[in-house]
């Protein structure tokens, strides 16, 4: 090793150093040598000790999710305490995991609401919010138009939320946040996740029924009562209208199980039985 070394070094400083007795670097051979000098130790010190140079790989790498974090976490107003901070102690986590940028999103305002005891104002935000997003085409293109400056739709939303709706100012800072990093078309994942903490939190299950068309609420009622004994946990029920099911009912528990008692079914397990060869 030391043969490859000094042979760097030649290349670089000049066979005719040594030979006057120091050692002759020209300007332009400065960063270089330095270039040199730094790979030679690295070199060195990878052979003989590696654990330290993992150990340092693995230093910046929490550096790197520390600054993702705290990035994250600029949608606390200025007086709420920064919870994803150094000290990690302080954040509180949501019941669940969260990944991607929407997860970071939600895990920080989550964190924010739950040390200002404000989950409950927070998810009535952004239910209402996405309502709002669902219904109004207007809106939609509002927030998905690149067009308009971040400091005219900040003004616009806050004015929004806080007249329309009422909202809460950490509903404002999430919305503020996401405006200046062109996040805001994740916020229907944001209120999805949200709404998913808070239902595992109260020990809910998530139930969206699916029927061909608009039900009274006598039969509602019904089919509520039916699902109750599929879980020991309390039920969010939510109706929906899809008419491609023709007829009977789809009931989809949180993405995760689903009944499917709907005529389309049927249909489809008597047509492959007709397609069957005999």
């Amino acid at each position: 090793m030391m043969d490859s070394l000094t042979q760097r070094r030649k290349a670089v400083v000049g066979d005719d150093a040594s030979a006057r007795g120091g050692v002759s670097i020209k300007p332009s051979c400065c960063l270089s040598f330095a270039l040199v000098v730094a790979s030679d130790f690295l070199e060195v010190l990878t052979i003989l000790h590696p654990f330290p140079i993992f150990h340092l790989r693995r230093l910046e790498e929490k550096k790197y999710k520390t600054r993702r974090m705290q990035r994250a976490a600029s949608l606390l107003p200025s007086t709420t305490v920064r919870l994803y901070s150094t000290q990690a102690g302080k954040m509180v986590k949501p019941p669940i995991p969260l990944f991607g940028i929407e997860g970071s999103y939600t895990s920080a305002v989550y964190s924010a609401a739950a040390k200002n005891n404000k989950l409950d104002a927070v998810e009535k935000d952004l239910k209402a919010l996405q309502a709002v997003v669902e219904k109004d085409a207007k809106f939609r293109e509002f927030l998905a138009n690149p067009l308009i400056s971040v400091s005219q739709k900040k003004d616009i939303l806050k004015q929004v939320v806080t007249t329309k709706l009422a909202a809460s100012d950490l509903t404002v800072n999430l919305l503020h946040a996401m405006t200046e990093n062109g996040r805001l078309k994740l916020l229907p994942q944001v209120v999805k996740q949200f709404v998913k903490i808070m239902q595992v939190s109260r020990g809910e299950v998530e139930a969206t029924v699916y029927t061909a068309k608009p039900i009274d609420d006598a039969t509602q009622k019904e089919i509520e009562n039916s699902l109750k004994g599929f879980t020991n946990k309390k039920l969010a029920i939510k109706m929906a209208v899809d008419p491609t099911i023709i007829g009977g009912i789809v009931v989809d528990f949180g993405g995760e199980h689903y009944i499917d008692m709907s005529i389309r079914s049927k249909l489809k397990i008597y047509t492959d039985l007709l397609q069957q060869a005999v």
